[in-house]
């Protein structure tokens, strides 16, 4: 793992052996590349690890500094990038908010040589050579702050062309949100705040699925468009009113990541939200169902007898086995309730459920139990609550669920899987 602290201090610390390399530049490796006047890090510095090279990281100071994670090289391919250039930071006319370093960096994803940066006292800077030729690019947005901390930087996963811009100007007395979208590589920019107007914005994300949908973290929580940043709606009821600093999308299981300003992290599924606009102007639409995993729970801490030690060894509230089937209806279907089947391969019925037939968005827990295991009690001599609880989950498989609503009728697949045979290795699979 890559540890990045205060002013710079940086190393790669190896879990398996304990072994850490610090990575941050000396001064020899400063002169050597050419550094004479002062080196700034923001208390926060810019970092990243390239996504096509991970072998390699970027660390941001008023200079940008490519770095072999293994051996420490260091190779400096920017100039100074910040406002305040050899200028000392005057803390009462600048406000306490810059140290005039990079505060963001980011990769394109098309292209290992396109490197965005932004830095703590305003300007956004490309290059596509990787350092060998710098553009700035923020001269020309129409409405945008001055001097404010370029908060974060995205690149479309769809266009190379195409990327977003949040600043943060809150210790600068301003409490706007300010978000900026270029689809022609930096050369224009247009405002996709929309009507945003709950706080400074830190952090923009764009959705995996769906270049329309848009997540932003404000000092208020987080915030939804569906329409690439015309109109904006509060995600996630359970999400505490905090400011949200940092968000990462977890494309594997369409999950986005959140932490917040000192009330923990979050996670919150956002797979449903590439069709939400299509669904709500359906009259019943049924969301990509999760794959469901057969897990087998056990305690694996040296006991002989399995569950001697309960949940003593866990310290959060393990989450249920099976997959979420997700449903919007619509006014045109609105109903007394859901009507939902799931059948297996063959066509024969497994499970049949009931839902919320109302108008809105509904979810249904299947917890992968058929309808003739679901009233099955426990008796003597079935082994432990465990392994019966396995043994009444459906086989492993495709099956296909479908849902009724007055004369509206729709269906999916599912599909369930065995949990993978390695356990503990595997960890990272479970949702």
């Amino acid at each position: 793992i890559y540890l990045v602290q205060q002013f710079g201090n940086t190393s790669r610390l190896d879990m398996r052996t304990w072994e850490r390399i610090e990575l941050q530049p000396t001064r020899e490796e400063l002169d050597a590349s050419g550094i004479t006047g002062p080196v700034r890090y923001n208390w926060t510095p810019g970092f990243i690890q390239s996504q096509h090279d991970p072998d390699y990281v970027y660390l941001g100071a008023n200079y940008l500094f490519r770095i072999h994670g293994t051996t420490g090289d260091v190779e400096r391919i920017s100039d100074d990038l910040t406002w305040q250039q050899d200028r000392a930071p005057r803390g009462v006319t600048d406000g306490y908010h810059s140290y005039g370093s990079i505060f963001s960096v980011t990769e394109s994803h098309f292209d290992e040589n396109t490197l965005w940066v932004g830095a703590d006292d305003g300007p956004v800077w490309v290059t596509r050579n990787r350092g060998g030729d710098w553009t700035r690019v923020d001269t020309n947005m129409p409405g945008a702050p001055d001097r404010c901390v370029v908060s974060e930087i995205e690149v479309s996963r769809f266009d190379p062309d195409v990327v977003y811009v949040a600043f943060d100007c809150h210790t600068l007395d301003d409490n706007a949100p300010y978000l900026f979208k270029t689809t022609d590589h930096g050369e224009t920019w247009t405002s996709v705040a929309g009507d945003l107007d709950d706080g400074p914005s830190y952090v923009v994300r764009e959705d995996p699925d769906n270049p329309d949908v848009l997540y932003v973290g404000l000092e208020h929580g987080v915030r939804v468009s569906l329409n690439g940043g015309e109109n904006w709606h509060r995600l996630g009821s359970g999400l505490p009113t905090a400011g949200v600093r940092t968000m990462l999308v977890q494309e594997r299981d369409r999950d986005l990541a959140i932490g917040t300003f000192g009330l923990a992290l979050w996670t919150v599924d956002i797979g449903p939200m590439a069709e939400m606009s299509e669904a709500l102007e359906a009259p019943l639409h049924l969301f990509p169902i999760e794959k469901g995993t057969r897990f087998r729970w056990r305690v694996t801490y040296g006991n002989t007898i399995e569950e001697l030690n309960g949940d003593e060894m866990f310290r959060a509230k393990t989450p249920p086995v099976g997959t979420a089937i997700l449903y919007s209806v619509g006014d045109g279907a609105n109903a007394s309730q859901a009507n939902i089947t799931i059948r297996d391969a063959t066509g024969a019925t497994v499970r049949t459920m009931t839902g919320p037939g109302t108008a809105g968005v509904h979810s249904v827990w299947w917890e992968l139990r058929s309808d003739e295991t679901l009233g099955n009690v426990r008796q003597r001599g079935d082994g432990t609550p465990s392994e019966y609880d396995f043994r009444q989950l459906v086989p492993v498989g495709t099956y296909e669920v479908t849902i009724e609503v007055g004369d509206q009728v729709v269906t999916r697949r599912v599909t369930v899987r065995d949990e993978p045979a390695n356990g503990v290795g595997q960890l990272p699979t479970r949702k």
